[in-house]
This record gives structure tokens, sequence and C-alpha cells, in this order.
């Protein structure tokens, strides 16, 4: 059994969306607010929110400007999240790493490392 972020930090009272605790999403957040960070600086705005989740507590939101967009998701039943760049038709492509639950160095070193594939993109 991987490691929780969740088994290491205090619980955070949010609130509850749409039957899923957003307790169980804190990595969603988390990822989302450093990926943001970079989107905005550049010029992307937030073009679908993060309105919907799941049983499990999957999320995504897409920030967009002209032509490019970049979906940030987690998977709450798998325990993951990843960025996704828009290629067009229809398609997407999988920005490597995968954030994957794990201790807390283990997660930003990831995080860090797909902001720098990030750049590469903008």
């Amino acid at each position: 059994m991987r490691p929780s972020l969740r088994s290491k930090r205090p619980p955070i009272n949010l609130p509850v969306m749409r039957g899923v605790s957003c307790i169980a999403m804190h990595e969603y957040f988390e990822l989302k607010e450093q990926i943001v960070n970079l989107l905005t600086r550049n010029g992307f705005d937030e073009t679908h929110p993060h309105t919907n989740s799941d049983v499990y507590g999957s999320m995504y939101c897409v920030y967009s400007k002209n032509d490019e967009r970049f979906m940030i998701e987690w998977d709450g039943e798998e325990g993951f999240g990843n960025v996704q760049r828009w290629l067009g038709d229809n398609q997407w492509e999988i920005l490597k790493p995968l954030i994957v639950e794990s201790s807390r160095e283990a997660f930003d070193s990831q995080i860090n490392a797909l902001l720098k594939v990030i750049t590469t993109h903008l």
C-alpha cells in the first residue's frame, strides 16, 4: 500500500461537493494550484471549472489560451493526477510524470518535474 499525503496532513474543513468530500481531493487542489500559477502567468484562463466530480473524488478542469488547452485531472479512485495537453481533433496528450499519492517530498518532486515539462509546451 502506497503512503498517502492525506495520512501526513491534518484534516481540512472543506465543503462537500456533490456528495464527495473535498478532503479526499486535497491532492487535486494542490496539483491544480501549482499548475494554475504557471498557466495564468502565461495568459491561460479557466474555461471549464472543476464542478464535476464522481463518487471516487475524480475531478478535472481545463485552462485555455487561443487554441491551446491544458487539462488538470485527478483520478480519485486510482490516486494519481496528470496534466494533458490538447492536440486538436479531439485528442489529448498526457504529459509525464504522473503525480501519484506519495510522500510529501516525492509529491513535490513530481510536480516540479511536471512544471518543467509544461513549460516546454508554453
